[in-house]
């Protein structure tokens, strides 16, 4: 655009900041005052109580069906099976015999020191460096129990549960949790001890966002007519003449 145009530019601006302070003009100071208040102290209210409020809906909306939603998605699960799957993806050229690998998993010795002694021993070679190993057990386990719960949550829920990858003990634990005779039902304490170390905290935050926008919209609602009802009775008497000044100046801010 050449230079002797700009004039047209600066002519939309004025004429637009022009606008926008008559129009301030006819709402008046008052109603521009209460909702400017109304928006630091909606933010104040939501900002307070949100925590409050999503621990409340959590516990009364959440805390029981959740467990019961990763108890189900462990239905019909054989982790003997899973086990053999996880192994035979690593690609360790090995063939798996179910009864010892049960053997492992129910036993009480360290659980990936027994299970890469085995591996090892099938074919009398090492299959791969015991600290690579265990990063290969671990982040297996840990995406295997992460498809699973993804039957039942939405994947926004589940941002820890990879998590597990990074501790040995937790998926030695969850390993013989998850150790389910077939004619037994998935015990409550696995629903329980996963939600509370891997689902809980998410969802928290969730529904602590969603509180803080609701409140601070309910708020500003009630804030919004009570400015409004200002504005037509002039209930704020000391405004009365300099109400028209007021709008124009707060509309110069905003323009």
């Amino acid at each position: 655009m050449g230079t002797e145009f700009w004039w047209i530019l600066d002519a939309a601006i004025v004429a637009i900041a022009l606008i926008i302070i008559f129009i301030s003009i006819k709402k008046g100071a008052s109603k521009k005052l209460v909702i400017a208040i109304g928006c630091v102290l909606s933010l104040a209210i939501a900002g307070g109580m949100n925590k409050s409020v999503s621990g409340f809906v959590y516990k009364n909306a959440f805390r029981q069906s959740t467990p019961k939603s990763i108890n189900k998605a462990f239905e019909d699960f054989n982790i003997v099976t899973e086990y053999t799957k996880m192994i035979e993806k690593l690609d360790y050229n090995v063939r798996i015999n179910e009864d010892k690998l049960e053997g492992i998993i129910r036993g009480d010795e360290v659980f990936h020191d027994r299970l890469y002694t085995y591996l090892c021993n099938i074919n009398g070679r090492v299959v791969v460096e015991k600290e690579q190993f265990i990063v290969d057990i671990n982040e297996s386990f840990a995406n295997m129990l992460y498809e699973r719960l993804s039957t039942q949550f939405p994947e926004y829920v589940l941002n820890d549960v990879k998590s597990i990858a990074d501790s040995s003990e937790e998926v030695e634990q969850l390993t013989r949790m998850l150790f389910i005779e077939p004619d037994e039902t998935v015990p409550k304490e696995l629903g329980v001890h996963i939600e509370e170390k891997y689902i809980k905290s998410t969802m928290l935050d969730i529904i602590s966002v969603a509180a803080f926008v609701v409140l601070y919209v309910i708020v500003m609602i009630f804030i919004r007519f009570f400015a409004i009802y200002i504005n037509n009775t002039n209930a704020i008497p000391i405004m009365g003449k300099s109400e028209d000044l007021g709008g124009a100046i707060f509309g110069l801010f905003q323009a």
